[in-house]
C-alpha cells in the first residue's frame, strides 16, 4: 500500500508539471523555409500541385517507402487530394483547397479518420523564367490546452523546420535534375 501511495503522489506530481508546461507553452507552432529552385515557377509549381509526384522529394514518404497513397481529383487543381497509411509516420490525409496556378497552394492535412484536427500549409511561389523562390510553411492555428506541452516536449517547431528544409533542398534536386 505505502507504494501505491508514492507512485500515485508522483504521477500526480508528473501530472501538475505537465499541467504547468501547458500553461507556459505557445499555443501552437509555425514552419516556415523558403529555397530558391533554378527553374520557372511553372516548371516548380506541378512537382507540389499533384501529389503523385511528392514520393519523388516528400521527407515523410522518404521516411516510410512502404507508405501507401492514393490519389483523387485531378492534380494542380482545388480538391486534388492524397490519402495514405503509413505505420512510421501515420494515416492522413492531404487536399488542395486553394489554388493561384504557378504562385500559390493551400493544403488541409489531417491525421484523424474523421478530419476533426486539421493543420493548413502553403506554398508561395515567386520568380522569372530562371529561379523561383518557394516558401512552405505552416501555421498551426491554437491547439488544445493538453496538447501544447506535447508541443513543446517533443520541439514540433524545430522537427517541422527540419522537414520543410529537407524536403524542399529535394525538391529542388528534383526540379533541377
Amino acid at each position: 500500500m505505502r507504494y501505491l501511495k508514492l507512485a500515485l503522489y508522483i504521477l500526480g506530481g508528473l501530472f501538475v508539471i505537465y499541467l504547468g508546461i501547458c500553461a507556459f507553452s505557445a499555443d501552437g507552432f509555425k514552419a516556415n523555409r523558403s529555397i530558391t529552385i533554378a527553374a520557372a515557377p511553372s516548371a516548380v509549381f506541378p512537382h507540389v500541385s499533384d501529389f503523385a509526384q511528392w514520393p519523388e522529394w516528400s521527407p515523410w514518404q522518404k521516411d516510410d517507402p512502404a507508405m501507401k497513397p492514393v490519389y483523387s481529383g485531378t492534380p494542380g487543381t482545388v480538391g486534388h487530394k492524397s490519402v495514405w497509411e503509413s505505420k512510421k509516420v501515420g494515416n492522413g490525409s492531404q487536399e488542395i483547397v486553394e489554388l493561384r496556378p504557378d504562385s500559390y497552394i493551400k493544403t488541409a492535412l489531417s491525421f484523424t479518420p474523421d478530419n476533426s484536427d486539421v493543420f493548413y500549409s502553403s506554398w508561395q511561389f515567386e520568380g522569372d523564367s530562371t529561379q523561383t523562390k518557394v516558401t512552405w510553411d505552416m501555421d498551426s492555428g491554437k491547439v488544445p490546452f493538453m496538447m501544447r506541452g506535447m508541443l513543446t516536449l517533443m520541439n514540433v517547431e524545430k522537427m517541422m523546420n527540419e522537414y520543410y528544409e529537407k524536403g524542399l533542398n529535394d525538391l529542388k534536386k528534383t526540379v533541377e535534375k
